[in-house]
């Protein structure tokens, strides 16, 4: 399947556009996420409604919220896919009747400037908003640094999907490095919470 990259929302509707340039390619695309009725030009973009049949949540707004959420995977932090179905998920949500939606919206969140995509909580895909980036540059000493590695998508002129792996410091924003020196590891971890504690190193969990 090919990949669409969000350029705007407003509310609950998405404007998109898709990342290849080849019509062919395009239309593809377009037929099997918006249904056979699209077919798109190279470069041109479709505006899509996400209904409320098909997500019961606001992508952004829900990341921004809880501040730290796990994309699909099960661990101590609310989790996006079974938020836009509102059900659990048994096993891998592509398999889910609701799929696409779940696609969707994690795209709109992966693509968005204001969310860290990692692997912070146990390894899986993991959303941290930047209102949180802070206590987690102050806590970084204590955390893996692997798992505070920024991911993102990039979409090749060829048509290929990657994802970049950007290391941690590299990736924060030089007011987040300031906000970061301007609180105590204490309020970090009151800011994130007691579930950051399953992940800090032995000593420093002890010492909280």
């Amino acid at each position: 399947m090919n990949w669409l990259r969000v350029l705007g929302r407003g509310g609950k509707r998405l404007r998109m556009r898709l990342a290849y340039q080849k019509a062919g390619t395009n239309a593809i695309a377009a037929q099997q996420l918006f249904g056979s009725g699209v077919n798109l030009r190279p470069g041109q973009t479709v505006e899509y409604t996400i209904t409320n049949s098909e997500c019961s949540v606001d992508p952004i707004r829900f990341v921004e919220r809880h501040g730290v959420v796990l994309e699909g995977g099960r661990g101590p932090r609310p989790n996006l896919a079974e938020a836009v179905v509102g059900e659990r998920v048994h096993g891998s949500w592509w398999g889910h009747k609701k799929g696409h939606a779940i696609f969707r919206a994690t795209r709109t969140v992966r693509d968005c400037d204001e969310i860290l995509v990692c692997r912070l909580v146990g390894g899986k895909i993991t959303y941290v908003h930047r209102r949180l980036w802070p206590a987690i540059v102050r806590l970084a000493n204590s955390l893996d640094k692997k798992t505070i590695a920024a991911l993102e998508e990039e979409h090749t002129p060829s048509g290929a999907h990657r994802v970049r792996t950007i290391p941690f410091p590299r990736w924060v924003p030089s007011d987040v490095r300031r906000a970061a020196e301007n609180i105590s590891e204490e309020e970090a971890l009151l800011q994130l919470g007691d579930w950051i504690k399953l992940y800090l190193r032995k000593a420093h969990r002890s010492a909280s």
